[in-house]
């Protein structure tokens, strides 16, 4: 099974990717700030915004993959 990396983004969307994909470093840094208690600028989410909207029906067969019972999602 496949790493994945996901985050709420501020429109109420989920973004979820594969820990391969270069977005995921963007991803990566907003779930750090909020590790570390900060809110992150808003700047850091429009990369992942633009991604979103050309990737929505991989993210979410990602997002899906998480369940335990799911069909993988294709990134093995």
């Amino acid at each position: 099974m496949p790493h994945h990396v996901m985050i709420h983004l501020p429109d109420g969307r989920v973004a979820c990717a594969d820990c391969r994909d270069p977005i995921v470093r963007q991803m990566r840094k907003i779930n750090d700030a909020l590790l570390n208690g900060r809110m992150p600028a808003l700047p850091l989410y429009e990369p992942v915004t633009a991604w979103l909207d050309q990737h929505r029906e991989q993210s979410a067969v990602c997002h899906a993959a998480l369940t335990p019972s799911a069909l993988p999602c294709g990134h093995d």
